[in-house]
């Protein structure tokens, strides 16, 4: 079972509420899981949010679209993935976060046949940065997922899911790169200022937005 699991919060500090910012009638993280319900390579779509009573508003608009969702820990992320994915069941998880609404689906289909064919624990295009920011994937199996569970003990490993993966060099890995670096490109909403460049993207292919 391959899965995408999305992380996302209403609670952000630098900007809250921003997946649930809108484009038109249609909110930024409707908009990003309409882009991924366009793969053909995965099974179920989760979105994993945290036990913050801010979030409310996120579920509402998951129910409202028929979306898998996950509550979990606010601060152990890596916990909410855990427990997300043994939930679904999922052999192959697809690591999104809520602030990319423009994410490639094509790109993620991509990432999924590299995962496979090359037989490896993790698939990342960061570390360093070559495509966009805000194509932002990462691949990974749930047996992997499972050990670093049980073996990260700091909260900063806790909060930011892959640092076991991606640090430990027991795990077998590969960092997927564009041809040319395209890593000054920012596609991303993180910051309040990243509304218009966005916006400006999807009016330009509008009513295409997905």
């Amino acid at each position: 079972m391959i899965g995408v699991i999305v992380q996302a919060r209403c609670e952000s500090t630098r900007f809250p509420n921003k997946i649930i910012q809108k484009f038109k009638d249609t909110t930024f993280i409707e908009i990003l899981l309409r882009r991924v319900r366009l793969c053909k390579k995965i099974d179920k779509i989760i979105v994993a949010t945290s036990n913050d009573k801010r979030n409310q508003k996120l579920i509402e608009i998951l129910k409202k679209n028929n979306i898998k969702y996950f509550i979990g820990s606010k601060n152990n992320v890596l916990e909410r993935y855990y427990l997300a994915a043994k939930k679904f069941k999922l052999k192959t998880i697809i690591r999104l976060t809520g602030d990319n609404p423009l994410i490639d689906p094509f790109l993620i289909d991509q990432f999924v046949n590299d995962f496979n064919e090359n037989n490896i624990d993790y698939l990342a295009d960061s570390t360093p940065p070559t495509y966009p920011d805000g194509m932002d994937i990462e691949v990974f199996n749930y047996k992997s997922l499972h050990k670093i569970y049980l073996s990260s003990s700091n909260a900063y490993e806790k909060e930011h899911v892959t640092t076991k993966l991606i640090k430990s060099s027991f795990f077998k890995k590969k960092i997927k790169k564009f041809y040319i670096d395209q890593s000054f490109i920012r596609l991303t909403v993180d910051e309040k200022k990243d509304l218009k460049p966005i916006n400006n993207i999807l009016n330009y292919f509008y009513p295409k937005i997905d």
